[in-house]
């Protein structure tokens, strides 16, 4: 290491390392709607703490709860399971709770900053150390003495501040990346749900042709009128679509000519060889190794993807965690909790969509046997094809920005141990001048 630069245990750095609440202190009865979001493993992503699905308290069980509540610049662990996740608590989740089955690391930001301690514990060095001191032979689990005696490097602050700043700004880019494509994906599922479950471009029809509206669509018809008057309303889309609806046993009013079946009849399940584990994934290799939660890189492979990829045909994954997240024309391979699917004879993108759309009842989420059954609406072939056209284009841009964080990714990996080994050192008082540093 650099002259000067030390190396500590992180309970020695840390201020305190505290578990979340037990459960007996906050139960499942506890959680509403509307709240203080409550940090829970599942929220703990990439250094960054995701808000799909997050449980919240009231005001008062967080108060009742206040030295469990987190502030700008704290890390998060996952106590249990997946002990390697970490995130930063950023200005957005000050005064958030840690949650049960998390624990809490507060840093002294006269000696540490945050930003550089969360890098260094997402280095290989601090995951492989957290990973085998962990306890519990089905599933590891952390303590604040295991947290306690992870080796850590403390350079002097300001190198901290130049670490921070050039990782946190390759950091910074793969986040924007990700925001544009979970922007482009609301957007993709938002046409989605207007043509095939609202049926916008029917009920315009319907409107201008003078056809009744189905009482279940009278709401939503009023929105159509004042689109239709405004000049909103896609009168071009609209003419591929039907202009009058019928009644279906299975899920009521369908638009007229539109089929009913069961999911098992759009997707092609495809059965692998191998199922990968954290255990045999490569820190890299040419396939993408993929499993349960949103598109949950495990690692690589160096061998072809098992999936039948002849076809330019996108594959996608049904997760038992949370709805379908990944799509890619290119080969991957899946962990054990994932099945990869494929479109039988409807276009792909349109397929995907439909797919996610029903695995949105949280009842299926754990049984493919009972999702392959549901009901799901048949569209005819044209109009699937129509909506491809749409968002191909869109689908490409989220694969190009995929693309993009993954070497940025690669080049932060690269980059983060050599700089906090001292390898490649920052002149942070010659090049950097301190009023830029965050």
């Amino acid at each position: 290491m650099v002259a000067k630069w030390v190396e500590v245990t992180l309970g020695e750095a840390a201020t305190s390392i505290q578990t979340g609440p037990f459960g007996s202190q906050l139960h499942k009865a506890d959680y509403v709607d509307e709240g203080i979001p409550s940090i829970m493993p599942v929220n703990i992503s990439d250094n960054r703490i995701t808000t799909e699905g997050i449980a919240r308290i009231t005001e008062a069980d967080a108060e009742r709860l206040s030295k469990y509540r987190v502030e700008t610049g704290d890390v998060v662990y996952s106590r249990r399971g997946d002990v390697e996740r970490r995130a930063l608590v950023r200005e957005a989740e000050d005064g958030w709770l840690c949650g049960t089955g998390c624990l809490r690391v507060r840093f002294d930001k006269a000696r540490v900053n945050p930003e550089y301690a969360s890098f260094q514990l997402g280095s290989a060095r601090c995951r492989e150390w957290v990973v085998r001191h962990a306890v519990g032979a089905t599933m590891p689990n952390l303590n604040t003495s295991i947290l306690s005696a992870v080796p850590f490097i403390l350079p002097p602050l300001p190198e901290q501040k130049a670490i921070a700043h050039i990782l946190g700004t390759l950091d910074d880019k793969i986040e924007l990346n990700r925001k544009m494509n979970a922007t482009l994906e609301g957007m993709a599922q938002a046409l989605f749900k207007s043509w095939f479950v609202d049926f916008d471009p029917v009920i315009d029809n319907a409107l201008a042709a003078g056809n009744p509206i189905p009482d279940e669509l009278t709401d939503r018809a009023e929105v159509r009128r004042q689109a239709l008057a405004n000049g909103t309303a896609n009168r071009e889309t609209a003419k591929h679509f039907p202009a009058a609806f019928k009644e279906a046993e299975e899920l009521g009013c369908i638009p007229e000519g539109w089929e009913v079946s069961k999911a098992e009849a759009i997707v092609t399940r495809h059965k692998v060889k191998q199922k990968f584990t954290k255990k045999n994934a490569l820190a890299d290799g040419s396939v993408p190794i993929f499993d349960q939660g949103a598109g949950l890189l495990l690692g690589y492979s160096n061998q072809p993807a098992d999936q039948d990829s002849s076809k330019n045909n996108p594959k996608f994954i049904f997760g038992d965690h949370t709805c379908i997240t990944y799509l890619s024309t290119k080969p991957f391979s899946v962990g054990p909790n994932v099945i990869p699917l494929s479109a039988k004879k409807y276009a792909p993108y349109w397929t995907f969509y439909a797919v996610k759309d029903l695995q949105e009842f949280q009842e299926y989420r754990r049984h493919w046997m009972e999702f392959s059954v549901k009901s799901t609406l048949l569209p005819s072939l044209k109009l699937a094809d129509i909506f491809d056209d749409q968002i191909r284009e869109l689908r490409a841009s989220m694969e190009s920005n995929d693309e993009i964080s993954k070497t940025l990714t690669k080049l932060r990996d690269t980059l983060l141990p050599k700089l906090i080994s001292g390898e490649l050192h920052v002149p942070i008082v010659e090049q950097l001048n301190k009023e830029q540093l965050p």
